[in-house]
């Protein structure tokens, strides 16, 4: 989604709604909780395993587009 609204969000300040995604992210997570008796630290310990595998699977992703975009551009030229 980043690369596809890249132009859109060069002069944005991503860090306000990275913060505002983990915010909402914990706040679904207390109310999923609330809804069901679950245990507490093995939420905690799932959210850790999604967001560290979200943020591996997030820099694969562009690392392949990176490279691609610079082969891309040594074809080019």
């Amino acid at each position: 989604m980043g690369y596809i609204f890249r132009k859109q969000l060069k002069d944005k300040n991503l860090s306000n709604i990275i913060n505002l995604t983990l915010i909402l992210l914990v706040f679904f997570i207390g109310v999923s909780t609330g809804k069901m008796e679950t245990n507490a630290i093995s939420t905690v310990i799932t959210s850790l395993e999604f967001c560290i595998l979200t943020m591996f699977v997030t820099l694969i992703i562009a690392t392949v587009i990176m490279n691609k975009m610079k082969t891309r551009k040594l074809f080019k030229n």
